[in-house]
């Protein structure tokens, strides 16, 4: 019976010191997810920090915009030379283009990406356009980093300001459309065409046909001008590599 005792007390002590070990591992792994807790905490707090500070730097960068566009339309109505007011009136609506681009980057990205058909529609929407002049946005719902949806959206509102502004004199009707559809696997062609009274060979090396030049090659796309509807007017065409997603929107 004394062995017996003897043996049990020793199991009891041995189970004893199991226990307190689990116990002692239990408490440090308790202590290493609190740690982990306050540290994903803070990384949380500082993100949304972050974000909120980024915010408020596309408000001011909207705001410091609009209040340039405003100076340079107040000195545009007050010039009397014709080509300085209409160099002014074209840096006016570049500066309320990118004022939109900040807006609608800060209401529509998700993450790092950013639905182009709302994009798309927003920022060429958004350009003033005379009663008589069509505009139609057709473009996918899909979703693409901001480093190919906004050069994107600068080429397309740039080029239907440019259609807005010549293609249509004297109170001339017409229609403007804004194409985004896929040529190929990886492949996308966004199409700006009007049927306006412009024609391809009287295009003029302008201020306007180098930034759409200079956002194709952010875009890494083909540029190309052709006819646009039924032979008449133009079709800014780009053509560029981009993901291949929610391909059942696109069937």
């Amino acid at each position: 019976m004394a062995a017996e005792a003897e043996e049990g007390g020793a199991i009891a002590a041995r189970l004893e010191r199991v226990i307190g070990k689990l116990q002692r591992r239990l408490e440090k792994s308790q202590r290493e997810t609190a740690a982990v807790l306050a540290d994903l905490s803070r990384c949380t707090r500082e993100a949304e920090d972050a974000k909120l500070l980024q915010r408020e730097i596309d408000h001011r960068a909207k705001n410091s915009l609009m209040l340039a566009a405003s100076m340079l339309q107040l000195h545009a109505s007050r010039s009397q030379n014709e080509t300085v007011k209409e160099q002014l009136e074209g840096a006016t609506r570049r500066l309320h283009t990118l004022a939109t681009v900040h807006a609608a980057l800060h209401q529509g990205a998700e993450g790092d990406e950013a639905p182009v058909g709302w994009w798309l529609d927003r920022i060429c929407g958004g350009l003033p356009a005379a009663p008589q002049i069509a505009l139609q946005v057709d473009a996918p719902e899909v979703c693409w980093p901001s480093g190919i949806v906004v050069p994107l959206g600068l080429l397309a509102g740039e080029a239907v300001a440019n259609a807005i502004k010549h293609a249509f004199p004297n109170g001339r009707a017409g229609r403007v459309q804004v194409q985004l559809h896929r040529v190929g696997a990886g492949r996308w062609s966004l199409e700006i065409k009007d049927d306006g009274a412009g024609r391809v060979d009287n295009i003029r090396e302008g201020l306007g046909l180098k930034l759409l030049r200079t956002f194709a090659r952010q875009l890494h796309a083909d540029l190309t001008l052709d006819p646009g509807f039924d032979d008449r007017g133009i079709c800014v065409r780009a053509t560029f590599d981009a993901p291949d997603k929610d391909d059942d929107l696109l069937l």
